[in-house]
Parts: structure tokens; C-alpha cells; sequence
């Protein structure tokens, strides 16, 4: 287990013996129709599996502001997040989730995917236009899908990630993602081409 999941675990400690599925489930259907979430106020707490409005209280209780700093600190350096308020895309916080092997609870799992299937299904239906650049697709759930995988293998791998230089490259991580593109896209091709992954890669790591 990574630092960062036995971080999860302590921070969810005080909440084992009153969580149960049917709330885990309502918590998501509700926060899961929003696409980004604040990122220490909202997405960290619901990683753990804790309502934000209730997380103040709950950190209180448990004696957790020792823990959640030490997450906190994991988290906003991992997503590259300069502000507690900044927000963050789902994607990402689910990226972070499983490069950091954190075990994802159930209701956040099953609502996120058939979300991520559902709308890729739709967006997938309509093919892009030639010539499309990526700065259109910023609304689309494939850019999801290509930042959640670029920080995975980010993550993961940064070695192979890397130009010449030394230096983060979109073009690297493009090219990573397309040699595995069926663990990212499972139903159907992306509409985007290497090189508008690649800009795209390009602006999220400036």
C-alpha cells in the first residue's frame, strides 16, 4: 500500500462504523453531476467517502487535521493545484485515486464509470470534423479521459514521459497513451489524433 492510500485509510478511520452503501451512493449520484470539484474542500473529502458539508465537523471529531494535511500536501502537489478552492476535474482526482492505489469506494466507482461510458458513448457518436484542434474538444469527455490517462502514466512512469531534456512532453505522453489506447478508450477509438493529445498534454503540464 503507498503512503498516500495508508493516508486515505487513516482519514476514513472514523467514519467505518456508520457508512453504508445507500449513503455512499447518494453522496455520488449527487456530486458526480458536477465536473469539477473544489480541490480540498470538495474532491479530497470525497475520496474519503465523506460529504464536503459534513467535513469540517468530521475532521474535528476524529482528530484528523494532522492526516488530512499530510494527504492534502500529496494531493495538491500530485494534481498541481496552486489553491485549496482551485478547481479540479473528476477525471483527474480519479487519476490521482489510481496511480496512488487508493481503493475506491463503491458508489464513487460504479456511478463514475457508467458516467464516463455513458457520455464517451454520446460524445463518440459524432465523429470530429478534419482539422479539428484540440483546444475544441475542451468540453468533450474524451479530454477527461486523455488528462486522467497522461497523469496517470505521469505517475507511474515519469521516466518514460520525458524528451531528451529531460523535460515533460506532451508528445511522449501521446504517444504512451496510444500504445495502450484500449486500457483508455475500451469501447472505440479516440476522435483525437496524437498531435491534438499532445497539445492538449502540452497545456495542462505549463
Amino acid at each position: 500500500m503507498s503512503e498516500v492510500a495508508r493516508g486515505i485509510e487513516a482519514l476514513r478511520s472514523a467514519m467505518r462504523n456508520e457508512s453504508s452503501d445507500l449513503a455512499s451512493q447518494l453522496l455520488y449520484e449527487h456530486w458526480l453531476k458536477r465536473s469539477t470539484w473544489k480541490a480540498r474542500s470538495e474532491a479530497l473529502p470525497l475520496v474519503v467517502g465523506v460529504d464536503p458539508a459534513d467535513w469540517e465537523t468530521y475532521l474535528e471529531a476524529g482528530e484528523l487535521a494532522a492526516q488530512e494535511s499530510d494527504v492534502w500536501s500529496s494531493f495538491s502537489l500530485g494534481n498541481r493545484i496552486d489553491a485549496d478552492d482551485e478547481l479540479i476535474p473528476v477525471s483527474l482526482v480519479h487519476a490521482w485515486c489510481v496511480a496512488n492505489d487508493v481503493e475506491l469506494l463503491g458508489g464513487f466507482t460504479r456511478l463514475y464509470d457508467f458516467i464516463r461510458q455513458a457520455t464517451f458513448q454520446s460524445a463518440g457518436a459524432t465523429p470530429a470534423r478534419a482539422g479539428t484542434s484540440a483546444r475544441s474538444y475542451e468540453d468533450s469527455d474524451e479530454v477527461e479521459i486523455v488528462l486522467g490517462a497522461a497523469l496517470s502514466l505521469v505517475s507511474k512512469m515519469p521516466e518514460r514521459c520525458r524528451d531528451d531534456n529531460g523535460l515533460f512532453d506532451g508528445a511522449t505522453v501521446a504517444n504512451l497513451i496510444l500504445d495502450t489506447v484500449v486500457r483508455w478508450f475500451p469501447l472505440s477509438p479516440p476522435s483525437m489524433s496524437s498531435k491534438q493529445m499532445a497539445e492538449l498534454i502540452d497545456r495542462w503540464l505549463e
